[in-house]
């Protein structure tokens, strides 16, 4: 604060490619999170920062400032600070639910670097499909390419035997995917669980509609059969 109020402050700070998150200490009023602040202590936000460390900075933090704050008022060396009051200058964030995680290959690589990151533990991570499947992204990084390409976002275009890395393009540059996960593999290095090139990320809707055709057809059958 005074910039960010309500939910998910944190995971909206590394999603908007904020540089620095600040733990407020904040008086209370009626308006949300708009009371005078008290104090303020600030964590820079790096393009490798994982929502982990905010929490971590969070709870390292806040009962030291909670109890500065109390010595502050008894000693009378604390003025709190009033926060403006244009609502231009605050953003009112609201939840985030695990489907916000879903990764929209269409976008560009630093943003989807950014929901992952923010995605990550503790909470249940950002993920895609492979083919039907659930397939969650742990950790990954943006890679520029040196060189001109076509492919349709979700492709695999690497698969690095060296470091187990699986290369995906996107709307905009490369994402290096270093931890994955699904129910059938478990949690693993991507290459482990993608085997070819002729890999497409995201979830085939066209697909999975044949898909429940033929089960819808099939099971039709078994109960005339029956």
């Amino acid at each position: 604060m005074p910039r960010y109020r309500g939910n998910a402050a944190r995971n909206w700070a590394i999603i908007n490619g904020e540089k620095e998150f600040a733990q407020t200490i904040h008086l209370m009023i009626a308006e949300l999170d708009a009371g005078p602040i008290v104090l303020k202590k600030k964590a820079p936000i790096f393009s490798d920062t994982y929502i982990g460390e905010l929490y971590d900075f969070v709870n390292n933090h806040t009962p030291s400032m909670f109890a500065d704050s109390v010595d502050g008022f008894e000693n009378e060396t604390i003025i709190p600070t009033e926060q403006p009051k244009d609502p231009k200058k605050s953003l009112r964030g609201y939840p985030r639910l695990p489907l916000d995680s879903e990764i929209d290959w269409t976008k560009s690589a630093t943003f989807i670097d950014r929901v992952i990151r923010a995605s990550s533990e503790p909470f249940m991570g950002a993920y895609t499909h492979l083919d039907s499947e659930k397939f969650i992204i742990w950790r990954a990084h943006v890679e520029k390419p040196e060189f001109s390409y076509l492919a349709s976002p979700g492709q695999i275009l690497d698969r690095r035997k060296s470091t187990g890395e699986v290369v995906v393009a996107t709307g905009e540059g490369f994402l290096v995917i270093e931890d994955a996960e699904t129910e059938e593999f478990g949690r693993k290095k991507p290459i482990k669980i993608i085997k070819t090139i002729r890999t497409r990320l995201g979830l085939d809707i066209s697909n999975e509609i044949v898909k429940c055709k033929r089960e819808i057809s099939d099971l039709k059958k078994l109960f005339e059969e029956t």
